[in-house]
């Protein structure tokens, strides 16, 4: 920048600009917005020195305020430059994990920011030589809330244009099967989404802000309302009533779930694999307690809940028919628990399972075994019972 500024010249700009008349420093030219922090630091080094403490103390008050302000506005500005992601059908085929600005899947287009691009990295530069001037004045802090407050509400808007919303157990009772199935599949691809895309973009673009600066509770924090919303309609969905035609879509959401546990790499995404966990993926326990319920229901209604009368003409009675309608379901189920558990790997099998879980695997695997004889099931019977023993 050539010649030091001289404290009372630092001291002038600092002054000059204390007025929120004047406009924002960020939306003049570049070096108006390095002279500026060029004088902070003047002001920085003066606070210590005899005769200068007093106006140094209030050079910095009016800096902090005008900083906080500076912060705002490019985050904001850099926030607004980004739509989150858009989707035109709720199905989501694959993701494509790659740290371009707009990540493209089958159905769903991610705009992210992403610190390496053109469009934000002279953003993010100068937002992080303001959060380092906050630092050294010891007021960091007032920008991890205004990154919170900003950054949080990007997040909640790229939940409701996942399909994302505030779902009460409640709103579930009156869903039609599809609707039900379909706000299943909702949940899977934003879990996939979020962790594997937005949160993962949001940690990188919290680190490059605050490269330096202790910043894990404000990345936390600002991803918590997130990561609890889409718990919040997972336990709404787990939640809802009970039938066996939603056995299958709850197998899905397992193994969903469990997929994008298993795609998170520890050394990236330490921040999921948190003593805390991942919220919504470890919804999974939950998951593994409906699907038992669910078969435990259909036992009674065979073991315990005996007709008292005949049916007239010999019709079929309604409990034999649901008891062979039910053989099929269970075969399917027990086919379809071992073939999701033969895909983990040992360690998400304990970390997800509890004992129900592997209570049922083993029934599972009890129910091949007698369907190796049946006519129709020799086959899947034999390849159930290999993916099994292994």
């Amino acid at each position: 920048m050539g010649k030091p500024l001289s404290f009372d010249f630092a001291f002038d700009i600092i002054n000059l600009w204390n007025s929120p008349e004047r406009g924002f420093i960020s939306d003049r030219d570049l070096w108006v917005i390095y002279y500026y922090l060029e004088a902070v630091d003047v002001i920085q080094q003066s606070v210590n020195l005899p005769g200068y403490q007093n106006q140094s103390k209030d050079a910095i008050r009016m800096a902090v305020a005008r900083l906080k302000l500076e912060f705002q506005n490019i985050l904001t500005g850099v926030t607004n430059a980004t739509k989150g992601p858009s989707s035109t059908n709720p199905s989501l085929c694959s993701t494509n994990m790659s740290s371009s600005v707009s990540e493209t899947t089958t159905s769903y287009e991610i705009n992210i920011v992403t610190p390496n691009s053109p469009s934000t990295a002279g953003a993010i530069s100068r937002l992080s030589c303001i959060a380092k001037r906050m630092n050294l004045a010891g007021y960091v802090c007032e920008c991890f809330e205004v990154y919170k407050c900003v950054r949080m509400g990007f997040l909640e808007n790229s939940l409701k244009q996942l399909g994302i919303e505030k779902l009460s157990t409640r709103d579930t009772l009156g869903l039609f099967l599809e609707e039900f199935k379909k706000k299943i599949d909702q949940l899977i691809h934003a879990a996939e989404v979020c962790y594997w895309i937005l949160f993962s973009s949001e940690m990188k673009f919290c680190s490059q802000i605050f490269d330096g600066i202790e910043h894990d509770s404000c990345f936390h924090e600002t991803i918590k309302d997130a990561e609890i919303q889409l718990m919040n309609f997972a336990e709404a969905l787990i939640t809802s009533r009970r039938s066996p035609d939603k056995l299958f879509k709850f197998l899905d959401l397992s193994k969903g779930l469990s997929n994008t546990w298993d795609m998170l790499d520890p050394a990236n995404f330490w921040w999921a694999k948190r003593p805390e966990g991942a919220p919504v993926l470890r919804s999974n326990d939950k998951v593994s307690e409906v699907v038992r319920a669910i078969l435990l229901d259909f036992e009674k209604s065979i073991a315990y809940e005996l007709s008292t009368f005949s049916e007239p003409r010999g019709t079929i009675h309604l409990l034999t028919k649901s008891y062979v309608m039910g053989i099929p379901l269970s075969f399917e189920s027990a086919f379809g628990i071992i073939n999701s558990r033969n895909s983990y790997s040992k360690t998400n099998f304990m970390s997800f399972g509890d004992f129900s879980v592997i209570y049922y695997y083993m029934k599972a695997v009890d129910v091949i075994q007698q369907s190796v004889s049946l006519l129709g099931y020799q086959s899947q019977s034999k390849d159930a019972i290999r993916m099994a023993v292994a």
